[in-house]
């Protein structure tokens, strides 16, 4: 019984003494260390996860491209009439990049191919309801099979504005877009032999100028 009183007069001690601020503040504390525990975890596998999707994605797409010129006399959709199955009427207007994609449904598995993980856009529900806000990827205009090191597409932060035609040149060499937040100042490209690489603005603008073309066209989404 003495116990019982005695726990029940410490309970009444601690409210009469109530919550300080010095209590305040080690919860304050407590709970932003946890927030901040938290965020880093889920940033940190995102980050991951792109680092390792977007190559696969883009590897898909370039593999895409290439069953395409097999069935259309050697030749990307981009550079084959709407008349006979390609994309070569939108290749002038930057808001119609995602037919270029579109047209390569059969061969990819689904909309959320297209997208980046470290990207804020979202997957269409379906190839037909797929808009340029679904896309994370540009693509290479002037890329052709013939050209192995040309380059078919690559990571949408090769430009700050979306839905444009970027014509690049040696004058106006190519670079990526840290504020975009898809990698930073680096982006990864798929070439027309189906390789993918990594590559800073320095690597990119060397890799275009492997190609030879005087300029270079990039649909961005």
């Amino acid at each position: 019984m003495w116990v019982a009183n005695k726990c029940r007069g410490s309970l009444l001690h601690w409210d009469a003494q109530g919550f300080t601020r010095t209590d305040l503040m080690f919860v304050v504390l407590v709970c932003l260390s946890v927030g901040a525990l938290v965020i880093s975890c889920e940033t940190q596998p995102r980050r991951k996860r792109s680092e390792l999707t977007c190559p696969v994605n883009l590897k898909l797409i370039a593999l895409a491209c290439q069953t395409f010129q097999r069935e259309h006399s050697g030749f990307f959709p981009w550079a084959v009439s709407t008349n006979r199955g390609g994309t070569l009427e939108f290749g002038a207007s930057g808001n119609q990049t995602f037919r270029h994609f579109q047209i390569l449904s059969v061969d990819l598995s689904a909309p959320r191919v297209l997208v980046c993980p470290q990207d804020s856009r979202e997957a269409a529900n379906s190839w037909n309801s797929l808009e340029n806000w679904n896309v994370s990827y540009f693509v290479g205009l002037d890329s052709e099979p013939n050209s192995p090191l040309s380059i078919v597409a690559g990571d949408r932060n090769v430009s700050s504005t979306a839905s444009v035609i970027l014509t690049l040149s040696r004058s106006t060499p190519p670079k990526w877009e840290k504020g975009i937040g898809l990698h930073g100042d680096e982006g990864h490209v798929a070439f027309a032999d189906g390789h993918v690489e990594n590559l800073n603005s320095a690597g990119l603008s060397n890799a275009l100028q492997q190609v030879g073309n005087v300029t270079n066209r990039f649909a961005v989404p």
